[in-house]
């Protein structure tokens, strides 16, 4: 059974939260874990998976992770 869009957009902003607070072990794979469902779910539109990119991209810039930063941000150019 494939996940709901909305909880794996959820998961995304929660990772956001965490890497907000500083905690980006606990917020990385649940960035990318949420993404990795938006890029397949029905329903979803682009700017939901654009926006998703981006707080992984920020993540990446606040844990001084610059070239994974600019990989996100690179790969949103193609949608």
């Amino acid at each position: 059974l494939q996940e709901h869009w909305m909880m794996a957009y959820t998961e995304n902003v929660l990772g956001a939260s965490l890497a907000a607070l500083g905690r980006f072990t606990e917020a990385e794979p649940l960035m990318l874990d949420g993404f990795e469902t938006l890029e397949t779910a029905a329903g979803v539109t682009a700017q939901h998976r654009s926006d998703c990119r981006e707080r992984i991209a920020e993540m990446y810039d606040a844990w001084e992770k610059p070239d994974l930063a600019n990989k996100w941000r690179a790969t949103s150019n193609g949608e």
